[in-house]
């Protein structure tokens, strides 16, 4: 049998071709999106190629940098490498000619710090042997001179002092300069035995006359001293006695008075009502014997510095004093030369002289019976009248030993009658009211 194809019509020939075309047009998007996907990835490789390149360009231009940074670092290390040794030597060049010149300069080396010195050193060549750097010219010349001494050359066996004027260059201290002449114009006149004057602010000096040294001097500035103790000068008394009496009489100033009028005012009725002259005299009595106490108390330090820096001169028992060296020693200067005082030349050893002893701890004090009112007698003392109220005296007698001749009652004595600075025998002395700075004068008591 024959089979029957029916002719396709028209309209569906028409839609399978417009299913092939939409088949086409389809298949030309997918080639169109995948073309313009792969320009997509070519451009963006050709992108990274890009970047690709700059960025090797960069790195070789890098490259290029740091080599050059490289050579330029080596060229500047030279360049710093040459000029070091250049300045090395330089400075060892000017090093040399300093050395040279130090050399050349130098004028040798401070006595006493060994500092090397040159001619444009401040230093001093006072003796014309040995060579001072200043500093120590400066301390050698002020430390000697403020301790009252002649300033000696620290060379070892030299006797060369220095001058005022070589002084007064080391220092530049005019005040210096006017002690340093002071001291030397006193070793001239102790050389001469002289003795300075005790009183307060007193520069005076007097050389005693011959014979003995137990004399009495007048100053000008009105002190009256003993040119043996230098103590107020005592016409009744030894200058070996006066410290026992000076006791004796500090201990009836402090109680044997008091003690003594108040048994004479339980004895005798007249004399209970002079009591209060007695009382108005005892501010006085105080005050004088406070100035006499600290006279006393001076005296006691000097003794004290003596026995613990003096010994004494085993020839003439002169009191001497060693500021440094050896124990060799001569009387009245410097072992070894120079430094010339009062002495008799005797040379001795430090360590084997004698030991000084204070003057406090040799005295004999004699036992105080006015500190014991009721042992005192009311003796009469024959021939002997109350300066003050010219009566024979009658009970303890007060003799002043720095006056010729004053001798007092204990009633004038305790009445404050007989306080007194200046001797009653000179004219206007009797008259002169006490002078409130001076120690008052002195009495012996005789019971």
């Amino acid at each position: 049998h024959l089979h029957h194809h029916p002719r396709p019509s028209m309209a569906s020939v028409a839609i399978e071709w417009l299913r092939e075309l939409r088949k086409e047009r389809e298949a030309l998007t997918d080639t169109l999106k995948r073309l313009q996907e792969f320009e997509a990835t070519s451009k963006r490789h050709a992108d990274e190629a890009e970047r690709s390149r700059t960025e090797i360009e960069n790195m070789h231009r890098l490259d290029r940098e740091r080599e050059e940074h490289r050579l330029h670092q080596e060229r500047m290390e030279e360049q710093r490498r040459q000029r070091e040794e250049e300045e090395a030597h330089a400075t060892a060049v000017l090093l040399e000619e300093m050395r040279l010149e130090e050399e050349r300069n130098k004028v040798g080396s401070c006595l006493l710090c060994s500092e090397e010195l040159t001619r444009h050193d401040r230093y001093f060549d006072f003796c014309g042997r040995h060579l001072l750097c200043g500093t120590c010219a400066a301390h050698a010349a002020t430390s000697c001179t403020n301790n009252g001494q002649v300033v000696p050359c620290p060379g070892e066996g030299c006797s060369y002092r220095f001058t005022p004027d070589q002084i007064g260059l080391a220092t530049n201290d005019p005040t210096l300069v006017r002690k340093a002449e002071e001291i030397i114009l006193n070793g001239v006149i102790a050389n001469l035995g002289a003795i300075a004057c005790p009183g307060r602010g007193c520069r005076q000096q007097y050389v005693p006359a011959s014979g003995p040294m137990y004399q009495r001097c007048q100053c000008s500035c009105g002190t009256t001293f003993c040119l043996q103790c230098r103590a107020t000068y005592h016409y009744n008394s030894a200058c070996d006695d006066l410290p026992g009496i000076t006791t004796t009489w500090m201990a009836w100033d402090r109680t044997g008075r008091d003690a003594f009028v108040t048994r004479r005012a339980a004895e005798d009725t007249q004399f209970r009502e002079r009591m209060q002259q007695f009382q108005n005299a005892q501010a006085e009595h105080a005050r004088q014997a406070q100035l006499l106490q600290t006279r006393l108390r001076e005296e006691a330090g000097d003794e004290a510095f003596k026995v613990s820096n003096c010994k004494l001169c085993p020839n003439c028992r002169r009191v001497v004093f060693k500021d440094g060296g050896c124990d060799l020693m001569k009387c009245g200067e410097d072992y070894h030369g120079g430094n010339v005082q009062n002495g008799c030349g005797h040379s001795f050893n430090w360590s084997t002289a004698p030991a000084y002893a204070a003057a406090v701890a040799r005295r004999t004090v004699t036992p105080l019976a006015v500190t014991n009112p009721e042992r005192v007698e009311m003796k009469t003392h024959r021939g002997s009248e109350c300066a003050e109220c010219h009566q024979e005296i009658k009970g303890p007698r007060f003799s002043c030993l720095n006056c010729v001749y004053y001798e007092v009652c204990y009633e004038c004595e305790a009445a404050g009658k007989a306080i007194h600075s200046r001797d009653r025998n000179i004219p206007g002395g009797q008259d002169a009211p006490p002078n409130r700075d001076a120690p008052p004068h002195i009495f012996r008591i005789d019971i």
